[in-house]
C-alpha cells in the first residue's frame, strides 16, 4: 500500500526522524498529538494508458502536512521531508517501485482554530505496479 510505504519511507529518513520520529500520521492530525508531526492524505490516483489499455504507471497525488506551534519549526520540518522526497526514485518499504517523486507547490499558513502553523507541500509520486 502505497500510505504506508510513504509512512515508512519517511520514518526512515535521519532527518525526518530527526525532527518528528515516528509521529507521521494520515490526516487529519491526531487530536492533543505531540508536536511537531506529519500527516499525509492522497489527493488523487491518475492511471495511465497506451494503446494496448492501461499500463502499469499511477500518478499520485499526495498533500504532506508539516505541523508545529512556530512558523519556522513547521517550515525546518518541510524542508527535512522535501529533502528526503523530492526527485527520490526506488523502492518504499513494503516494495512499491517508485519512478519519481516530484515537489510541486508549497506554502506555509496558520490554522486560528488549532492555533497551529501548517506548511503544506503538494507532491506528484509515480508509482509502478499496484
Amino acid at each position: 500500500m502505497i500510505d504506508e510505504g510513504l509512512r515508512l519511507f519517511l520514518i526512515g529518513q535521519p532527518g525526518v526522524a530527526a525532527e518528528v520520529g515516528e509521529r507521521i500520521y494520515p490526516a487529519p492530525l491526531p487530536q492533543g498529538a505531540t508536536l511537531p508531526a506529519v500527516t499525509y492524505m492522497d489527493v488523487s490516483d491518475v492511471g495511465s494508458y497506451s494503446n494496448d489499455g492501461p499500463d502499469c504507471l499511477s500518478r499520485l497525488r499526495y498533500q504532506v502536512d508539516h505541523w508545529a506551534a512556530t512558523r519556522e519549526a513547521a517550515r525546518r520540518v518541510e524542508r527535512a521531508t522535501r529533502t528526503a522526497l523530492s526527485g527520490y526514485r526506488g523502492q518504499w518499504p513494503g516494495g512499491r517501485k517508485i519512478g519519481g517523486v516530484f515537489r510541486r507547490n508549497g506554502w506555509t499558513l496558520y490554522e486560528p482554530e488549532t492555533q497551529l502553523w501548517r506548511a503544506i507541500s503538494d507532491y506528484r509520486i509515480n508509482a509502478l505496479g499496484e
